[in-house]
């Protein structure tokens, strides 16, 4: 985990397919383990045929599943554009745009 977090090598994580597929929940997932050792998470879906849930779904499993704060999901939505494929350019693009619509859902409450 040490050396994950070094060399900031990302997990990504679908909370509903390691249940349903790997019997993995709750308790027993590693998730709360990678960010208490600095490891960068993502939040992904698995063939949502298969898992029967969506972003927002996953999203919802981690704040209600591990009591994560709002900033620990920022963090979480920012690392998916930081740690994607994505080109420089459309990486820039994407965390602008991510950016934006974080302050605007800020600015209602």
């Amino acid at each position: 985990m040490k050396k994950m977090a070094a060399r900031k090598i990302a997990v990504e994580i679908s909370l509903s397919s390691s249940g349903l597929i790997l019997g993995i929940k709750d308790d027993d997932h590693p998730l709360p383990i990678y960010l208490q050792y600095g490891v960068p998470v993502t939040l992904a879906t698995d063939d949502e045929g298969v898992s029967r849930s969506d972003l927002t779904h996953e999203y919802l499993r981690a704040e209600q599943g591990f009591n994560f704060s709002y900033l620990q999901l920022k963090t979480i939505a920012r690392n998916s554009v930081r740690y994607s494929f994505l080109s420089p350019d459309d990486r820039a693009r994407v965390q602008s745009r991510l950016e934006r619509e974080l302050t605007r859902f800020e600015s209602e409450f």
